[in-house]
């Protein structure tokens, strides 16, 4: 009777137990969690509840490394160290983080897993973990050189946030990444990005939504800061990074950054995570133009706001541009001032519009330049300028960089790739660079002008008298072509002081073997006085209108209006403007 008794004791124990295990199995599947047990002694896993909400995990998971390989490749080494470092944890001790799985159906999710420590009286670690679904994600990849995620993850990561908190967006730049890869190459370039990486990493270690959302570009979001928290952690960032030197092969390089910040005040705002991650970076942009190493905050009027989204607008019809190569180069004229014979071109860029329209860049490149896109326009135009310098021998091009781009490593690289391969059309290529440009940082400066003229380009300093930059500056840095401004030549006639400033530039200019080109001449008078002054090249209306054709070829060529501008347009051979190379 005892045995019988006990057998029955035991049965009845037994099916409690699985009524209780079953009950809570049927809570955590109502709640949309799964959940696990792991002795990590024994690395024996096991399922309380392997079901989500919205998904199932795969059956015979029975130790860690199994679980792991369900996990997205580029998060489970993050995970493992998540682990590692709670199995070293004291009792009691929780903590979260989110990844990306795959479930048993094969589709992907990024999941929320919060873990708790326990341990036994002989010290063995047991970990209890639960795991809820964030939502169904993309396959996000990671950045090769700093293990971060990209652009698009940091987007989406923002806006899955379900906190109902203000908080705060930041975008953080490199400063003149561009000239650390002039003085000591790309490798230390890969070297000083991947360090800025790394502390940030440090210093957002609690801050899991970290990103490099661009080439000098990183993403932080800290959801709870208010605008006083925040300007206490960026003035600690920006002092770190000018007191400690980034370390690298070529030794320790005094790296500074810029940091920009926009707020958000509720979970609805965080739907707006692309807006938000722009004015971030027209913020981390303002920085940058006020001196760099610091920071500024964005802030916005209903008439700003507005504005905001119009510029929003424009530049997401102009990227659509660019993918469906609708942006095309413009060419106008600069003729020698002594013969009156056309003696290069300089390209400007227009962009077709879904009615085959020509749009002036006079209307779409304030907002590029606004938005912090101008280095993708400055890119295209480059590489087309370049493949007609290819296409025509005796084609002699000037193409326009944007501050954007002297800071972009990757267009320097390809630039001088292509010279290099094709040394013959670098004497026929002039970079120009505005005097803000150059002012802004000399040094910089004057490294990218000796570079090119290395390989046998010239360089010319555009808008001159825009700014405050001295003949000797000139001298320093170095150009073969100084333009003087519109400004300046179209007063001529009428203003003292410019025609002053004209004279008196020519004969420096003469000294130093300086060419100069006077910008904006529009009538005959202005043209008579620029050759009367010296001025090597004249520039204007009154040679010519900027236009989409080949002025270099014959007007029965076929070839003089660009296949892919006939194609976009959708008509007949057709200029832009009238235009001419003869005199006014």
């Amino acid at each position: 009777m005892f045995e019988d008794g006990k057998d029955k004791n035991t049965t009845d124990q037994a099916n409690t137990t699985t009524i209780d295990y079953e009950t809570i199995q049927k809570f955590l599947s109502d709640m949309g969690e799964a959940a696990y047990h792991w002795d990590t002694k024994q690395d024996n896993f096991s399922w309380i509840s392997n079901e989500c909400k919205d998904f199932s995990f795969a059956d015979g998971i029975t130790d860690m490394a199994a679980f792991q390989t369900q996990l997205n490749p580029q998060d489970a080494a993050g995970r493992q160290a998540f682990l590692h470092e709670l199995s070293q944890a004291e009792p009691g001790t929780k903590r979260d983080m989110s990844y990306r799985i795959k479930a048993a159906d094969g589709r992907g999710f990024e999941v929320r897993e919060t873990a708790t420590v326990a341990r036994d009286e002989s010290g063995n670690c047991y970990i209890y973990g639960r795991i809820q679904p964030h939502k169904q994600v993309e396959n996000f990849e990671k950045d090769k050189l700093t293990g971060l995620y990209l652009r698009q993850w940091f987007l989406h990561r923002i806006a899955a946030d379900n906190n109902d908190v203000a908080g705060h967006v930041l975008a953080i730049g490199i400063d003149r990444l561009a000239m650390y890869n002039e003085a000591f190459g790309a490798h230390v370039t890969d070297e000083i990005i991947r360090g800025v990486a790394e502390r940030l990493g440090g210093v957002f270690q609690g801050q899991r939504i970290l990103a490099r959302v661009s080439g000098d570009i990183f993403g932080v979001a800290l959801p709870g800061a208010n605008a006083e928290q925040v300007s206490s952690i960026v003035a600690q960032l920006l002092a770190s990074f000018r007191s400690v030197p980034v370390e690298t092969a070529e030794g320790r390089v005094h790296v500074t950054v810029s940091a920009g910040g926009a707020a958000y005040n509720n979970a609805d705002d965080l739907t707006r995570a692309k807006d938000l991650m722009v004015q971030a970076e027209t913020a981390l942009q303002e920085a940058k133009r006020g001196g760099r190493g610091r920071y500024m905050s964005y802030i916005v009027n209903d008439k700003q706001r507005e504005q905001f989204r119009t510029w929003l607008k424009t530049s997401d019809t102009l990227l659509t541009a660019l993918g469906g190569n609708r942006l095309v180069l413009a060419f106008q004229p600069i003729i020698a001032a002594k013969t009156g014979q056309v003696k290069f071109y300089e390209t400007l860029v227009r962009m077709v519009d879904a009615d085959g329209k020509l749009v002036a860049a006079g209307e779409f490149m304030p907002v590029v330049e606004q938005m912090g896109i101008a280095r993708l326009v400055d890119q295209c135009i480059s590489k087309m300028a370049l493949e007609e310098l290819k296409t025509y021998p005796d084609l002699t091009l000037s193409i326009n960089i944007s501050a954007w781009t002297l800071d972009e490593p990757t267009w320097l690289r390809y630039l001088l790739k292509t010279l290099r391969e094709t040394p013959e059309i670098a004497e026929r290529l002039i970079v120009e660079i505005t005097e803000t440009v150059a002012l802004s940082d000399m040094g910089r400066a004057r490294s990218f002008v000796r570079t090119l003229q290395a390989l046998g380009a010239r360089v010319a300093l555009d808008d001159f008298g825009t700014g405050n930059t001295s003949f000797r500056q000139i001298k320093e840095l170095g150009v073969d072509i100084v333009k003087i401004d519109k400004s300046f030549v179209r007063r001529m006639a009428t203003t003292y002081d410019n025609r002053l400033f004209v004279q008196t530039l020519q004969k420096l200019a003469e000294g130093c073997s300086v060419e100069t080109v006077g910008e904006g001449a529009e009538t005959a008078q202005e043209v008579e006085m620029l050759q009367k002054d010296g001025i090597t090249y004249i520039q204007g209306y009154a040679y010519g209108f900027p236009s989409v054709e080949r002025l270099w070829l014959g007007q029965d060529d076929t070839a003089r209006l660009p296949d892919n501008v006939r194609a976009l347009q959708g008509t007949e051979k057709k200029a832009e403007q009238p235009s001419s190379a003869g005199a006014a």
